[in-house]
């Protein structure tokens, strides 16, 4: 992910308390691409191998999490973002784990390179 993608993600999360899951394979280098003037107002910021995330005082949250690891169920999401790290062949596969996270969201969306 690059710093402009993890700025919007930031932002949107922060002002919007938009939730939001990033799928990478390489979480800890997406989330180091989020600005430090919007990690320094979030109100937790959790490093742990494979449960990354960032939560924001407005509810908000991005979650940074591998393809095909569980945890996400039960998880109410307003944006999943699909990294450019993500082989295609995997998008449906993720797609079809993670809509349901989508479905209480009215504005729920999938962005993908």
């Amino acid at each position: 992910m690059n710093k402009y993608t993890a700025k919007a993600l930031a932002q949107a999360a922060r002002d919007e308390g938009r939730r939001i899951l990033v799928a990478t394979y390489h979480p800890r280098y997406a989330m180091d691409e989020v600005p430090d003037e919007l990690l320094d107002t979030a109100s937790q910021i959790l490093v742990a191998n494979g449960r990354e995330r960032i939560c924001y005082p407005s509810g908000g949250f991005i979650y940074f999490r591998r393809p095909g690891t569980q945890g996400h169920r039960g998880l109410a999401l307003d944006t999943v973002m699909i990294d450019a790290d993500v082989p295609h062949r995997e998008h449906l596969d993720l797609f079809e784990a993670l809509a349901p996270c989508l479905d209480t969201s009215a504005s729920g969306e999938v962005i993908r390179p």
